[in-house]
């Protein structure tokens, strides 16, 4: 074989090597590429549910604090303007959940249990029980005072599908999810210091009672509820903030025997929810009989 055979090879060879290695980066690269396009979309896509949620809650108040309908003021524009906060609302909502189904993986127990509220504010139970499961399959387990508000919420919206058993049964699992993390042999992670744990036990309790009052819950003791709440009070240790807790049990329970039931504030999600949720189902204003 002459030298000239061997160059040939080794020329062969080389840009075999050249060309395969130019092939393997031009894979790397493309992959790079998606990657870094997907998370651009994927940061985006955050942005913009941040924002679409932020809309929906600021929509969402403005619709509770619409004047009520037998109140003095102009009744057609009243009413046009409720119609038209209800149509942006269930916009804004149906736009939140194409933007979660795009994000799943970032989305955050208060997105997921918002959605819930929000599909329950409009009627739309299935969707709302959905939310609401997963907004606690996602929860961090050890994140207990969260864990017991995101199951309380699940029970506010049972109640509001006029299911009370299964509303009654979120409202114990919550509780149950306070007593468990403030138990001595509880693991770190997950203990709640024991104040904390009396406050937010009164507050379920609260909420409880707001909704069995609320929805006319048959066989529902609102009352037994609101004790159990003051007795979670006055077991706080720390005297400023046992008074401020008990003051805002009575001042609930003021609420609830002075006011129509639609226009009670305490808990402060139950106003809003039930305006909401009482213009949804009637949009023009007509009243009930």
């Amino acid at each position: 074989m002459q030298i000239k055979d061997y160059v040939d090879i080794f020329t062969s060879s080389g840009g075999l090597l050249v060309a395969s290695s130019a092939f393997i980066l031009s894979i790397v690269l493309a992959v790079q590429t998606a990657r870094s396009g997907k998370a651009d979309e994927q940061r985006t896509i955050r942005s913009q549910l941040t924002d679409t949620f932020n809309q929906l809650f600021a929509t969402g108040v403005q619709m509770a604090q619409q004047p009520g309908f037998g109140s003095s003021g102009n009744f057609t524009q009243g009413k046009y303007a409720s119609g038209m906060l209800s149509q942006q609302y269930a916009s804004l909502l149906g736009q939140a959940t194409f933007l979660v189904s795009k994000i799943e993986g970032l989305v955050t127990p208060v997105e997921y249990n918002t959605l819930a509220a929000s599909n329950a504010n409009i009627g739309e139970f299935e969707m709302a029980n959905r939310y609401a499961k997963k907004a606690i399959e996602v929860c961090d387990k050890n994140d207990s005072s969260f864990l017991a508000r995101l199951t309380s919420s699940w029970g506010t919206i049972f109640y509001m599908q006029s299911d009370f058993d299964s509303g009654n049964k979120k409202f114990e699992e919550a509780l149950q999810v306070v007593d468990n993390a403030i138990a001595p042999d509880v693991s770190n992670r997950a203990r709640l210091e024991r104040n904390f744990g009396h406050y937010i036990k009164g507050e379920i309790y609260i909420t409880w009672a707001v909704y069995e009052k609320q929805w006319a819950a048959p066989g529902g003791t609102p009352d037994e509820h609101f004790k159990q709440a003051e007795e979670e009070f006055k077991a706080i240790a720390i005297p400023r903030n046992r008074e401020i807790a008990l003051k805002d049990l009575e001042e609930v329970k003021k609420e609830m025997a002075t006011r129509p039931l639609p226009d009670i504030g305490q808990p402060q999600g139950v106003q809003v929810q039930q305006s909401i949720f009482n213009q949804m189902r009637n949009p023009m204003g007509s009243k009930e009989p």
